[in-house]
Formats: structure tokens, sequence, C-alpha cells
């Protein structure tokens, strides 16, 4: 049930940052959503806002964050579907 989990919640993230409002705003918190439906795992890439760090709103919720999330999520990816792999070969 452990691996299936760890495939599906890489399918759901592929889809989530395909799928990812316009707005940094927005974009953030769906990460956010994304990450609590699983309980924040300890793997996860994710940041939040003034948690681990001390970023305020105002420069959290930015393109210039997004694009760091994003890049951090799509190198997650890559690593998690790899380790995958190992463990399914």
């Amino acid at each position: 049930p452990a691996l299936e989990l760890r495939k599906w919640r890489l399918i759901l993230l592929e889809r989530r940052l395909e799928d990812l409002p316009e707005d940094p705003l927005y974009s953030l918190i769906a990460l956010t959503e994304f990450w609590n439906d699983f309980g924040f795992p300890s793997d996860s890439p994710h940041e939040a806002q003034g948690v681990g760090n001390s970023l305020s709103p105002m420069e959290f919720y930015t393109q210039e964050s997004l694009d760091r999330v994003v890049s951090r999520h799509q190198a997650w990816i890559r690593d998690e579907r790899e380790s995958i792999k190992k463990v399914t070969s």
C-alpha cells in the first residue's frame, strides 16, 4: 500500500502542476492544499510561508517564489519516479 500511495501521489502532483492557477498566490495555496491532503509527508518538496522560514506573505506569494517552489517539485518528481522504478525493478 505504501508504494501504491507513492505512485498515486506522484501522478496527482504531476497533474496538479499542469493545472496550477495563473496567479502565484492561488498556485502556492493549491500546492499547500495538495500536500495537506497527504498530511505533509516528510519527503515533501513543498515549502509554506512562515513554516521553517521567515518570509512574509508579500515575499512568499510572488512569481519568483512560485518558480522556485515549482522547480523543487519538478526535481522531486524526477527523483521520486527514479526511486519508484528502483523499488519495482
